[in-house]
């Protein structure tokens, strides 16, 4: 008798401290949740905001919208370049408080010819360059796409274009994009 009421008493303290466990893991869990910690391990420290550029994204009084134009089918080094404008562009939400919005949109979009001609000359005489890269088409040519590696920032109706590139247009575009 003795014995089977040891052995439920093990089973009770084993049960109570696996209770206790989860619990505590669960609290814990959340605890952490409201806690947020950011860490830069990149050797350059690329994900780093400056001091000066975190001050200025605290100090705004209100939202600056950007529109990204690099968006849709473009070569991998274009891919890249827009990855990491959108990882730098969350930092920026991130330091501004949510002040800082963005959309990407790819201005080839548009099906028809003379509105994307026309949505070019819009974003060409806002000053934004376009670069005009190589990709291999559909039938193993290649296919020319004219691309606007850059984004016009909107804050307070002031509109300011920003290029990516340096658009060197001796060089290719991988080139500029290394620049």
């Amino acid at each position: 008798m003795k014995n089977n009421q040891g052995s439920k008493n093990i089973k009770v303290k084993s049960w109570l401290q696996f209770i206790l466990t989860v619990a505590v893991v669960i609290i814990i869990a959340s605890l952490s949740s409201l806690v947020r910690i950011r860490l830069d391990l990149t050797e350059d420290r690329r994900y780093t905001l400056s001091d000066p550029t975190v001050k200025i994204l605290n100090d705004l009084r209100n939202d600056i919208y950007i529109q990204v134009y690099l968006d849709g089918e473009m070569p991998i080094p274009l891919k890249r370049l827009r990855r990491s404008v959108q990882e730098m562009l969350d930092e920026f939400r991130i330091a501004s408080g949510r002040r800082v919005d963005y959309e990407f949109i790819n201005p080839a979009a548009v099906k028809d010819v003379k509105q994307r001609e026309a949505q070019f000359q819009i974003l060409s005489d806002k000053g934004l360059s376009p670069v005009y890269a190589q990709a291999p088409d559909d039938e193993g040519g290649l296919s020319t796409k004219m691309i606007f590696p850059g984004m016009i920032i909107n804050y307070n109706g002031i509109e300011i274009p920003v290029n990516f590139l340096k658009n060197n247009q001796a060089i290719s575009y991988e080139q500029n994009i290394l620049h």
